[in-house]
C-alpha cells in the first residue's frame, strides 16, 4: 500500500479501504454505480462485434431499433437532427480532448467522436472511427487495449477484448524471487531472473480493474493525467513518458490499475511462501513490481 498509493496517509487509508469495499459489496451484493449516481444494471460484453459505426447523418433509431419518421413525413429522423445525440457527442469530444491533453497532447489533437449503433444495448455510445469498416473498433484495430467501461445516463457496461483473457488462475505461476536487500532504488539486481507483478496477474485483473469504474465512476476513478497500467511509472519510480505528468498519490488513489495491484500483491504477501532454502521460507512481496522476500 505505501508503495502503490505513494505513502498514504491514515485519512487516505480509509478512502482506499472504502473504494474496495464498495466493489466488494457490489460484487456480493449489486447496487448503485457510477458513486451511488445510477441504478442501472450493467451489461458486459466481448469484443468489438455488438456495435457498428454510424455518422452523425446516419437515421436515427429508436430502443426497438426502428427509424423513426418525420413528422412532415419528409423522410426518417437524422441523428444530427436530435439535440440530445448531438449534446452526447459534444460531451464524448470533451473528455476525448481531456484524454489527448492527460497523454501529452494538445486538445486540438482529440479525434472526432462517432455515434455507433447498438442492437445489443438498444441504443448508441460515442467512440474515435477506428478503421475504414464500420465494424472496426478498438480490439481489432490493433490498438493496446484491454478493455473499457461506459456509462451513460441511462446505460453503462464493460466491454472486454481478447487481451483481458490473459492469464491464468490466481497462484499459478511459479514465482522466481530475490531478496529485499539486494534491490536498489526499487531496481532488482542486474542480471537477476525474477517474476514481476504483471505476470503473475489472474485472467480476473482486467474486469476487476473495470470494476473501480463502474462502481465509483470517472468522477472518483480517472487520474486528471491519464490512467497508468505500469508498476515503475504508478509507484514514481520511472518516468512516464515525454509531456506526461508523474504520478503522485492524489492520481494512485483515482487510477484503478493501483487497486488491483495492491489486492494482487496483499493476497501473495498473505498466502504464498517463497522457498528460499530447504529449511527456510518466507512471504511474498511486491512492493517494488517485483517477487521479493524479507531476509532473515
Amino acid at each position: 500500500m505505501n508503495s502503490l498509493f505513494l505513502s498514504p496517509s491514515e485519512s487516505d487509508l480509509q478512502t482506499i479501504q472504502k473504494r474496495f469495499n464498495g466493489v466488494v459489496t457490489y460484487l456480493t451484493s449489486g447496487g448503485k454505480i457510477n458513486n451511488g449516481a445510477q441504478k442501472t444494471k450493467p451489461f458486459l460484453l466481448y469484443g468489438d462485434g455488438w456495435r457498428i459505426r454510424q455518422d452523425m447523418k446516419s437515421e436515427l433509431r429508436n430502443a426497438d431499433g426502428e427509424t423513426i419518421p418525420k413528422a412532415d413525413g419528409s423522410g426518417n429522423v437524422l441523428i444530427e437532427d436530435d439535440s440530445l445525440m448531438v449534446k452526447k457527442q459534444q460531451e464524448a469530444k470533451t473528455i476525448a480532448e481531456k484524454d489527448a491533453v492527460a497523454q501529452g497532447k494538445s486538445a486540438s489533437e482529440a479525434e472526432d467522436q462517432y455515434p455507433y449503433w447498438s442492437d445489443s444495448i438498444q441504443g448508441y455510445t460515442f467512440d474515435k472511427k477506428w478503421g475504414d469498416s464500420p465494424t472496426v473498433g478498438v480490439f481489432d484495430s490493433g490498438s493496446s487495449a484491454i478493455a473499457f467501461t461506459l456509462m451513460d445516463t441511462d446505460k453503462a457496461l464493460i466491454n472486454l477484448g481478447p487481451k483481458a483473457l490473459r492469464g491464468g488462475r490466481l497462484h499459478a505461476v511459479d514465482v522466481t524471487a530475490v531478496a529485499n536487500s539486494l534491490f536498489e532504488d526499487h531496481t532488482p539486481p542486474t542480471g537477476s531472473t525474477i517474476t514481476s507483478i504483471a505476470e503473475v496477474a489472474p485472467q480476473a485483473t482486467a474486469i476487476f480493474h473495470e470494476l473501480f469504474h463502474l462502481v465509483w465512476g470517472d468522477s472518483l476513478m480517472y487520474p486528471s493525467v491519464g490512467e497508468e497500467y505500469q508498476f515503475q511509472r504508478m509507484t514514481g519510480y520511472e518516468s512516464r513518458g515525454s509531456g506526461k505528468k508523474a504520478f503522485t498519490k492524489r492520481y494512485a488513489m483515482r487510477n484503478p490499475q493501483s487497486y488491483a495491484y495492491a489486492a494482487i500483491a496483499y493476497d501473495y504477501t498473505q498466502n504464498v511462501q517463497y522457498k528460499i532454502s530447504n529449511k527456510k521460507s518466507a512471504p511474498v512481496e511486491f512492493f517494488t513490481g517485483f517477487a521479493s522476500y524479507e531476509k532473515s
